[in-house]
């Protein structure tokens, strides 16, 4: 597929939480296009049964087991992807944490868990991969 005003051919994009649901779906998107993908995700064989299910012939999907909301993690990852690639073009976050649970049995602790880790990383970082995405382009 080819879209020449919006064309991502060749673009290396990073996507947490592309394990599954709506990151899975976006990186399929961008893959089709030309892209050469990075997904994560925080279980290893799951991540890399995704990246098989949705590289083409001739595509590029290469997947990462990481933990946004560990700092360390997703500063690990950021710096592998560019050293493998030489630059991240795009960053999509859709990483997310979640209690197995009906929200309005949520307790305040469990409510700021969730928020928390979806917004707040590591002391007020938002998106997870920010911070680490942040020192990367400043140290280029």
């Amino acid at each position: 597929m080819t879209d020449e005003l919006f064309s991502v051919k060749d673009q290396v994009v990073v996507i947490s939480g592309a394990s599954r649901g709506i990151g899975l779906r976006i990186a399929k998107g961008f893959v089709e296009r030309g892209a050469k993908v990075i997904i994560s995700g925080c279980v290893t064989e799951t991540v890399e049964e995704a990246a098989r299910s949705i590289c083409p012939p001739g595509g590029v999907v290469t997947a990462k087991t990481c933990d946004v909301a560990d700092t360390k993690a997703g500063q690990k990852m950021i710096d592998e992807v560019v050293e493998e690639f030489g630059r991240i073009d795009t960053l999509v976050n859709c990483a997310g944490v979640n209690k197995r649970m009906p929200v309005e049995d949520y307790d305040e602790e469990t409510y700021d868990f969730i928020t928390d880790q979806v917004m707040f990383v590591d002391g007020g970082t938002s998106c997870g991969l920010f911070w680490p995405m942040r020192f990367s382009m400043i140290n280029e």
